[in-house]
């Protein structure tokens, strides 16, 4: 396959890892531990801004970075017996096969080809906002988290191999390899939570664990499924639709590029027939879900967010969570098309279900941190709605919610912890009147409070509209045979109301009012709190008023996907 001019997206896993082993190795306390972790993190999120700057322009930094063809490439098992009876029978090789986009960057190599392995990793429109969005968070939890004294080392180290775990997700285009990096995920956060966490750490590390991991489990037979049944026959008649025999055979393979060329084709995808797929989309969509989380999987999210450091908190809901969604639409709508046009009622139940259910919680709760989590769960809604709408626009808004509830939810973990380091506590009804004490964490505050329940001209407006526009509007192609279901719109317009009555209730009792005597020594933001806020903020703002720029990259595989589950 193609592969890249300079291999960026392995040095975007290779930096943090060579990070991670270096602040082991050479920090021997607070400050060099922190300087060289922010600065492997750093270049890190060079790499990625490269990238993404390269994406815009169209190719602006080659040679530097050649964006490569997403060529699938297949060689029949018996390419030796073809050839005694055809001389010119060879690998055959394909661009953008069927509707499926292309993978705009490729990183391929052989790894075990004896078993249909590869180190595959690419990048195209779904992934490129969350390779950028990873480094932005972490290089930001460090900055944020900047004095960590008990074992700083260890803690900077596992900040940046999450770094590598989670952004190897995002670009595996290998079903092995996803595997690895999905599980590797769980060591440095399990690690995070049971070493750094609140007084209940050690419960809320083991749910975690037990949880995601059992998600993974299913996940994991689903993946050998689809690799023993299903992609031999794919590859053949992938290569017969490019002019090879149809006598060829092949092994069994784990590349996800040969599976979405073929399932992007009418006359190919056959071979992955409904009765396999909906299966199939039944055990990943469980595995995803719970990584998600929808409800009712999520029990394991609050915990573990109360009680985990605040930098694990905002890798967890900026990133971890996000890991769910990305596989719901590379995986489900990209592989499973035919099960996911019959089945989009279960996402959009289990979304809609997600955001009435999070936001009733959301109202009584008294822990700040705690009323975050279980609004990501509503959140994440948004996602699986966006789904479930078989329309480019709703997938658009789906795919662009994982990016902008990445912003927000990182902005609002943030401030629950800046609300613990300044006053002592999260409780909302013991923090009255900051608003006198502490305007810059107020500011920032009513910034995030309002792009997440959807204020026009911040980021969330943009994503939650998109999803409620396609859902409402549903497929647009010929081959679909039902109307959308417009009146379970109800149900997530409802939970977006209530989440503005949370948000306006939890702004009120913790800005205005007498300020609480009990508070002692509460003190504004600090300085090196003070640039990641700045940072996100500015971010949340311009995305908001400018969307453009990361919709032009989301839009072609959005509309790619949308024709495929949405027969047009």
């Amino acid at each position: 396959m193609a592969e890249t001019g300079l291999p960026i997206l392995s040095l975007l896993v290779l930096v943090p890892l060579v990070g991670f082993v270096v602040t082991l190795a050479a920090g021997r306390g607070l400050r060099s531990a922190r300087g060289i972790a922010l600065a492997f993190s750093l270049v890190q999120l060079v790499l990625a801004i490269l990238l993404l700057f390269d994406f815009l322009t169209a190719g602006g930094l080659y040679p530097l970075l050649d964006k490569g063809s997403g060529t699938a490439c297949l060689t029949p098992s018996n390419l030796s017996t073809l050839q005694q009876t055809d001389p010119a029978a060879g690998p055959l090789c394909t661009d953008n096969l069927g509707r499926d986009p292309r993978i705009d960057y490729l990183e391929s190599y052989p790894w075990v080809p004896s078993l249909g392995m590869q180190y595959q990793l690419g990048v195209d429109g779904l992934s490129l906002p969350l390779v950028f969005l990873t480094p932005l968070l972490v290089t930001l939890s460090i900055a944020f988290q900047w004095q960590e004294h008990h074992r700083s080392k260890e803690f900077y180290a596992l900040l940046l191999l999450m770094s590598a775990t989670v952004i190897g997700v995002f670009m595996a285009l290998d079903f092995f390899l996803f595997a690895v990096f999905w599980e590797l995920v769980l060591i440095p956060m399990f690690l995070l939570i049971g070493i750094w966490g609140g007084p209940r750490k050690r419960y809320a590390a083991i749910k975690f664990l037990i949880y995601t991991h059992v998600g993974f489990a299913v996940m994991l037979l689903s993946i050998f499924a689809v690799y023993l049944n299903v992609t031999p026959g794919l590859q053949s008649s992938l290569y017969t639709a490019l002019g090879g025999s149809s006598s060829a055979t092949f092994k069994p393979s784990f590349d996800m590029v040969v599976i979405l060329r073929a399932m992007g084709d009418p006359v190919t995808r056959g071979a992955f027939a409904v009765g396999l797929q909906v299966p199939a989309f039944i055990a990943f969509f469980f595995g995803f879900g719970v990584k998600l989380p929808m409800v009712p999987f999520h029990t394991w999210l609050p915990d573990a967010h109360v009680e985990a450091p605040t930098a694990g908190s905002v890798i967890l809901a900026g990133l971890l969570l996000k890991m769910g969604g990305y596989g719901v639409f590379r995986v489900l709508l990209g592989m499973t098309p035919d099960a996911t046009t019959q089945l989009w009622w279960v996402l959009a139940i289990f979304g809609s279900v997600s955001m009435i259910y999070a936001s009733f919680v959301c109202l009584p709760q008294v822990d700040l941190k705690r009323l975050v989590a279980y609004s990501s769960v509503g959140h994440m809604g948004f996602v699986l709605l966006g789904a479930a709408s078989l329309n480019p626009i709703g997938i658009a808004g789906g795919m662009f919610q994982l990016f902008n509830h990445g912003l927000i939810t990182a902005v609002l973990f943030m401030l629950a912890g800046s609300a613990k380091h300044a006053t002592g506590t999260r409780d909302i009804p013991e923090l009255r009147g900051l608003a006198a004490q502490m305007p810059m964490f107020s500011l920032v505050l009513i910034i995030a409070a309002f792009a997440s329940l959807g204020l026009p001209g911040l980021n969330g407006f943009v994503s939650e509209f998109m999803v409620f526009n396609g859902f409402y509007t549903g497929p647009l192609g010929p081959g679909i045979t039902f109307v959308p279901y417009r009146s379970l719109l109800l149900i997530p317009l409802t939970a977006v109301a209530i989440t503005g009555a949370y948000y306006m209730w939890m702004l009120h009792r913790m800005l205005f009012g007498a300020i609480n005597l009990k508070l002692r020594n509460v003190h504004d933001l600090p300085h090196h709190e003070v640039v990641p806020y700045v940072i996100l903020c500015a971010l949340i703002v311009w995305v908001g008023i400018y969307p453009t720029v990361f919709l032009g990259v989301i839009n072609p595989p959005a509309a790619s996907l949308g024709a495929l589950v949405g027969g047009g």
